[in-house]
C-alpha cells in the first residue's frame, strides 16, 4: 500500500509540473475533446470549474481523484495498522 501512494504521490508531482511548465511557458495544456483545459486554467474561478465556469479541466479532475485515492489509502493504512504504530508511521 506504501508502494501505491508513493506511486500516485509521483503522477500527482507530475501532473502539477507539467501544468506548472504549461503555465509559465505560456502554450496550452494538452486537452481531450471533452475538456476545456485552457479555459478553466486562464479562469479566476479555476477552483470552482464545473459549476462557475461551465467547464472542465482533465488535469484538474486527474490531480483531485489522485489526491482522493492517496488520502483514502492513508486512511485505510492508517486504521489497519496496530495502536502502537500509528503514532510512528
Amino acid at each position: 500500500m506504501t508502494r501505491g501512494i508513493a506511486l500516485l504521490a509521483v503522477l500527482g508531482l507530475a501532473i502539477s509540473i507539467y501544468l506548472t511548465w504549461v503555465h509559465y511557458a505560456g502554450i496550452e495544456p494538452v486537452c481531450t475533446g471533452i475538456s476545456d483545459c485552457e479555459r478553466v486554467q486562464t479562469s479566476e474561478y479555476a477552483w470552482a470549474e464545473l459549476f462557475r465556469i461551465e467547464a472542465i479541466c482533465q488535469w484538474c479532475v486527474g490531480s483531485a481523484l489522485i489526491t482522493l485515492v492517496i488520502a483514502v489509502l492513508a486512511t485505510v493504512r492508517a486504521l489497519g495498522a496496530p495502536l502502537h504504530q500509528r503514532a510512528l508511521s
